[in-house]
C-alpha cells in the first residue's frame, strides 16, 4: 500500500478490505525475462513496482542465491507530496496455511544495516513437501534500514490499519497465530525525482537436496555461512545485478526476434525466470567444495497420460 498526503491506496496484492483505503489506478504492466513492472497512479503520485528476479548463467553465486527484489519508486510532476510505503508477508510464505499454523519468527540486522525477519515452520520433516511447497525451509523478508523505516509483527489487519491511520508501524513484535510482518517506509517529500525503496524476499533451506544419503547445500553457502550475510550481499549487489539483467533482457529479446518474431520473444521472456528459478545449484554440505557443483532442477511439466482406443 502507499499513503499519499494522508490518503492510503492499495497498490498490489492487499487481500483484505481495510477501511479508508482506495484502489490505485493501474496505468500499465510489462515484463521482461528478469523483471515484471507495474505502473500505477495514486493521488498525484506515480508508482513503479519492479519485481526483479536475477538470472545469471555465468555467475553461480548470484544465480544460486534464493532471493528476489521488489523496488517501489514514487515520483510526481505536480509539486511535492508526502509518501509512505507499506508491505507485508505472512506465514504462507513459509509454506504454512490455515488458521492454526505453527511458525517461529526471528528478527536481526545484517552487516550492512538492513532489517531482516525470518519465518520458520514448527516441527516438519526434512525434505517434506506440501502442495509443491517445501516445508523444511525459512522465509526471509528484508528491508534496507533507514531513518524512515518502521516494522511490526502481528495480525495483518492490525498492521494495515495502523499504517492507514499513521503512515508508520509501532516497531513492536506481537507474535500470534497467523501473524504477518509489515514494513513501513516514510519516503518523505516526493517530487519529480523518483524516490526508491527496495525489499529482498526469499526462501532458504539449510539442506537443499538429499543425494545418495549425502546432504547438499546451496552454492551460495560457500561464500556466506549465514543468511544475514547473504541478504547483506543482496543489497550491496543490487546495482550490479540490475545492470546485468538489462543486458540479458536485451540479448535474449534480440536473439528471439532474429530467430522468429515477437511472439517467440514473449514466450522466452515468460519462461526464463521459471526455468532458472527451478534450479538448485549445490555443493557438498560438509566440504562446500565449489569444484563439486551439481545442479538439480524441479520438474516443471505436468504428467500427461496418453489415451488409446481399443
Amino acid at each position: 500500500m502507499a499513503r499519499v498526503d494522508g490518503q492510503t491506496y492499495s497498490l498490489f496484492g492487499c487481500p483484505d478490505p481495510v477501511s479508508g483505503v482506495q484502489e490505485a489506478s493501474v496505468n500499465s504492466g510489462s515484463y521482461t525475462p528478469t523483471h515484471t513492472v507495474f505502473i500505477l497512479t495514486a493521488g498525484s503520485v506515480v508508482f513503479h513496482l519492479d519485481f526483479f528476479s536475477p538470472v545469471s548463467p555465468s555467475n553461480l553465486l548470484r544465480q544460486s542465491l534464493p532471493f528476489s527484489y521488489l523496488t517501489v519508486s514514487a515520483s510526481s510532476n505536480s509539486g511535492q507530496h508526502s509518501v509512505q510505503i507499506y508491505s507485508d508477508i505472512d506465514d504462507s510464505w513459509a509454506g504454512q496455511f490455515g488458521p492454526y499454523v505453527s511458525t517461529s519468527w526471528n528478527y536481526a540486522y545484517t552487516s550492512n544495516g538492513a532489517t531482516l525477519y525470518t519465518i520458520t515452520p514448527g516441527a516438519v520433516a526434512e525434505y517434506s513437501e506440501v502442495a509443491d511447497m517445501a516445508q523444511w525451509g525459512t522465509a526471509v523478508y528484508a528491508a534496507q534500514s533507514s531513518e524512515g523505516l518502521t516494522s511490526e509483527l502481528g495480525p495483518a489487519s492490525s498492521l494495515r490499519s495502523e499504517f492507514v491511520n499513521s503512515g508508520s508501524l509501532s516497531a513492536d513484535s506481537n507474535w500470534t497465530i497467523g501473524a504477518a510482518l509489515g514494513y513501513a517506509h516514510d519516503l518523505g517529500s516526493v517530487s519529480a525525482s523518483a524516490t526508491n525503496v527496495t525489499f529482498v524476499v526469499g526462501y532458504v533451506r539449510e539442506t537443499d537436496v538429499n543425494y545418495y544419503n549425502g546432504a547438499r547445500v546451496g552454492y551460495w553457502r560457500s561464500a556466506f555461512n549465514t543468511t544475514e550475510l547473504a541478504v547483506a550481499h543482496m543489497f550491496s549487489d543490487f546495482s550490479s545485478a540490475v545492470q546485468e539483467s538489462y543486458s540479458i533482457d536485451k540479448s535474449l529479446n534480440d536473439q528471439a526476434y532474429g530467430v522468429a518474431n515477437g511472439e517467440y520473444s514473449n514466450i522466452l521472456a515468460l519462461s526464463m525466470r521459471q526455468a532458472f528459478g527451478s534450479m538448485d545449484i549445490t555443493v557438498p554440505s560438509g566440504s562446500l567444495d565449489t569444484s563439486e557443483v551439481m545442479v538439480f532442477m524441479k520438474e516443471l511439466s505436468r504428467l500427461v497420460r496418453p489415451r488409446f482406443k481399443h
